[in-house]
């Protein structure tokens, strides 16, 4: 059952058709626009903190993935290129030119495949999904079964209990417990699909783009380093930083942003 999330203040809300569904949509903020993806299990409301802060130079058009908030929950099209045509259909529905877009995890590998078709005036991706073209830890059918029982399960839960199991505490912990509770059992059929990020499409983005990565060894730095060769950009690890790059060290990653903004001239 979906719980009432209020809505940040600054923040309006509204829905636009793209690729076939429904899907909601919130802005906030002033300047050239950014379209802003959030990660599996989320939603828009989830990334409170980061959007508010890249809405100090940007119009922020955060929007929530097809079986996450409150957008449609179709049958199928879960796959990599129905959710490229998702985000590409939003950019149009919203009228926005040539964006910045900024992406986490499954968002960012979204938004990596979108660069390298559409035209973008930059590109930031935290943390993406199956980076580097590694494996996934469980097969399609084990993944797929995995993520609906979870659902189910957060669904039987109240939202106390999906808090109470969360990392950490207060308003942000509520945003994402509301998040899991609003995740539809159809989104299966993308961690079946997966969504992975490769060296294919690197090569074949040429906007301003930053790859914010979680910390890892010498090692892993060294081989995400070379993957991202190819990009017109920078790739940094954050020290200390796990998959939620920003919401783990919101200070450092946030600097690391605002840096690469005002190198690239982009706001």
């Amino acid at each position: 059952m979906r719980r009432p999330l209020r809505l940040p203040d600054g923040w309006t809300t509204d829905t636009v058709r793209a690729n076939g569904i429904t899907v909601r949509t919130y802005r906030t903020g002033t300047g050239l626009p950014l379209l802003f993806a959030h990660g599996f299990y989320e939603s828009a409301r989830c990334r409170r903190p980061v959007v508010d802060a890249l809405a100090e130079q940007f119009t922020v058009h955060a929007y929530d993935a097809r079986g996450h908030g409150h957008t449609d929950a179709p049958a199928t099209g879960y796959g990599m290129t129905d959710r490229v045509a998702d985000m590409r259909g939003v950019i149009a529905a919203l009228g926005l030119d040539s964006p910045a877009v900024y992406g986490h995890s499954m968002g960012a590998a979204t938004a990596a495949w979108l660069a390298t078709g559409t035209d973008l005036d930059a590109l930031v991706l935290e943390d993406p999904a199956r980076f580097a073209d590694s494996e996934p830890p469980m097969a399609a059918d084990e993944r797929r079964r995995f993520v609906r029982e979870r659902v189910y399960e957060w669904r039987g839960q109240s939202l106390a209990e999906r808090s109470g199991a969360l990392d950490g505490e207060g308003e942000q912990a509520r945003r994402c417990a509301v998040a899991q509770g609003e995740c539809d059992p159809r989104i299966e059929h993308l961690a079946r699909a997966g969504y992975p990020v490769t060296s294919e499409a690197f090569s074949d983005i040429d906007c301003p783009t930053l790859v914010l990565k979680a910390d890892a060894d010498d090692s892993v730095r060294q081989t995400e380093r070379r993957r991202a060769e190819p990009l017109d950009g920078s790739l940094v690890h954050v020290d200390g930083a796990g998959h939620t790059v920003v919401r783990d060290k919101f200070d450092a990653a946030v600097g690391e942003i605002r840096a690469f903004i005002e190198q690239r001239g982009v706001a």
